[in-house]
């Protein structure tokens, strides 16, 4: 996919790499066997994603928060994105770390993958939108979730018609694609400048990850992604509550200015 790799991440399995031009992209940047850097990143990602739930819900009155808009329940739908986040990438940590798990975690792995894209992106998107009192712009993007559903039933003939892997990871790219413009447009609506911080790292991170196989400082690129993300989850966190979190009082007033400045 072309920014159908975003997030995607999302290796897919050996024995699938051989029809599409989409595919073997994907192939040259996962890595094919077990791979301990790989392990460690899906590893750091995952505890991102459980001091981000920690944060929302039961690390709230210890460390300050509040959500934006007052409700303890009103980052559910954020909620979604870090649980299946945290549970693709716990899985991912096991299926690189052995050979024994790596082919068999596959499927799983994939599917949860694709779930973080196709339910959670579009959820944390809705949640930004609802905080920033847009609700109906926020349900609207939960019906993204539809196209790329409906195209993964399609390919199995039961919408009566056979839509192919590689066409599925398009409509799946697209859908990844138009939330984080969207979100990032929100961002600049209600100047929640974490927010737009999020998403730009998430976007660099996963471009990086499109546009190079290259290794550097010695990690692949899927490793770089996983850690883009995982800081990614700090400042999404950040911008879904109202108090600042600790140590970035500083940075909201250097963003505070430089945003200013730019839209003023």
């Amino acid at each position: 996919m072309e920014l159908s790799t975003f997030f995607v991440k999302l290796s897919d399995s050996s024995e699938t790499f051989n029809n599409s031009k989409i595919e073997n992209i994907a192939f040259k940047k996962m890595p094919v066997f077990p791979s301990k850097s790989t392990a460690i990143s899906d590893l750091v990602l995952a505890c991102s994603c459980v001091w981000s739930l920690y944060s929302i819900y039961g690390g709230m009155p210890s460390i300050g928060l509040k959500p934006r808009d007052g409700g303890m329940a009103s980052n559910n739908l954020a909620s979604v994105w870090f649980a299946l986040t945290l549970a693709a990438s716990l899985l991912g940590a096991f299926r690189f770390l052995k050979r024994q798990f790596f082919d068999r975690l596959a499927p799983i792995h994939d599917l949860l993958s694709w779930l973080v894209l196709v339910i959670g992106l579009p959820c944390l998107a809705s949640q930004f939108y609802m905080n920033a009192g847009l609700s109906v712009l926020g349900n609207l993007h939960l019906l993204l979730m539809l196209p790329p559903i409906l195209s993964w039933l399609g390919k199995d003939h039961l919408l009566g018609t056979f839509i192919s892997r590689a066409e599925t990871n398009k409509v799946t790219g697209y859908l990844a694609l138009a939330s984080m413009f969207s979100m990032t447009g929100c961002a600049v609506y209600s100047r929640n400048y974490y927010q737009l911080l999020a998403c730009l790292l998430m976007f660099s991170s996963s471009r990086a990850f499109d546009i190079t196989e290259k290794r550097r400082l010695g990690l692949p690129p899927v490793d770089w992604l996983h850690y883009g993300l995982a800081a990614s989850n700090f400042l999404l966190v950040a911008g879904l509550c109202r108090t600042d979190l600790p140590g970035m009082d500083k940075l909201r007033h250097w963003t505070g200015n430089a945003m200013s400045s730019m839209f003023s």
